[in-house]
């Protein structure tokens, strides 16, 4: 499971000192944990995160507002590889919902997986988290099909948190390379 505290530091460009802000919340229940499906495991991306000093997408917070840097990083990758018209990086939540729909996955506790507030006097009650065995439901769902999950196993870590995004237009392949 994953969760976020709610606190970023970030750099004020009128000073270039860092500060702590809190980040704008839609829902209390935005604010409690989520679960990360078991393939992020499989592939090394948890252990990676664990070793991890700072912020895992530290190259975000050399940005403003590291949160939209990210989302408009998100959709430029989309873009480029294809996606068209409405398809967008908050398209991602959209389908990830759909997915978790066709599971036996609660509805309480799939409105809490994305952050949405819970629909009924009902669902208020008790812990405002999910259960263990519904975590365990979210952690081992099967994945989508018609993705090649193989292109994940294997990738450098390290290599690509220190690489950073450079401006402008990204230069035309050349032949044979």
């Amino acid at each position: 499971i994953a969760q976020t505290d709610g606190i970023v530091e970030v750099k004020n460009e009128e000073t270039g000192q860092t500060e702590w802000r809190l980040v704008p919340i839609k829902t209390e229940e935005s604010m409690t944990f989520y679960v990360l499906h078991k393939f992020f495991d499989d592939i090394g991306f948890i252990e990676w995160m664990r070793a991890q000093t700072g912020f895992v997408f530290a190259a975000a917070h050399e940005h403003p507002d590291p949160s939209k840097y990210m989302s408009k990083t998100l959709q430029n990758h989309l873009r480029r590889n294809g996606a068209k018209g409405g398809e967008v990086f908050h398209s991602l939540r959209g389908e990830a919902i759909d997915d978790i729909r066709e599971t036996t996955v609660q509805d309480r506790s799939r409105r809490l997986q994305a952050g949405h507030e819970l629909s009924d006097v009902h669902d208020k009650y008790g812990f405002r988290a999910i259960s263990a065995e519904e975590c365990q439901r979210l952690a081992n769902r099967p994945l989508p099909k018609g993705i090649d999950w193989g292109v994940f196993k294997g990738l450098d870590f390290d290599a690509m948190a220190a690489r950073r995004r450079t401006r402008g237009r990204r230069p035309k392949p050349t032949e044979g390379g």
